[in-house]
């Protein structure tokens, strides 16, 4: 099966060469269970929050507002946005961006972004199912 091409929306902001001053993920729980790691990625370059999410192969960029959190709905609906900031688990503050890539997989993208301390954060957008992951580099 051929994989289908990538469709963005919005603009990548330029992210090479630019300091992390945050990162932070949105996970969706619903009913006190974790049904998608990535809901949303927020990342902050030159005092500006953006935010990155997926929907199969389309890819969407946005300026955005710092994340406020926590997210939540009423107790009673059972939904929660869930935040993590994968800039102090992951030792990327303050760290150089190098590059961002963007590879179609079957059935949505997988998008990477690589820091100078030879971290990098894989995303991976599949069968409706956005996840992450950090791949550690020798240097």
């Amino acid at each position: 099966m051929k994989d289908l091409e990538l469709e963005f929306i919005g603009d990548e902001p330029p992210l090479a060469g630019r300091i992390c001053q945050g990162l932070v993920v949105l996970e969706s729980w619903e009913d006190g269970r974790l049904v998608e790691p990535l809901h949303t990625l927020f990342i902050c370059i030159n005092s500006q929050w953006h935010k990155l999410y997926f929907q199969w192969h389309i890819i969407h960029w946005r300026i955005s507002d710092a994340p406020d959190l926590p997210l939540t709905q009423p107790p009673e609906e059972g939904f929660l946005l869930k935040p993590v900031d994968l800039a102090a688990q992951f030792d990327l503050l303050g760290v150089t961006l190098v590059k961002v890539r963007y590879d179609p997989v079957q059935y949505g993208a997988e998008t990477s972004i690589e820091f100078a301390n030879s971290k990098e954060l894989v995303m991976n957008s599949a069968n409706d199912l956005s996840t992450y992951r950090l791949v550690e580099h020798s240097s």
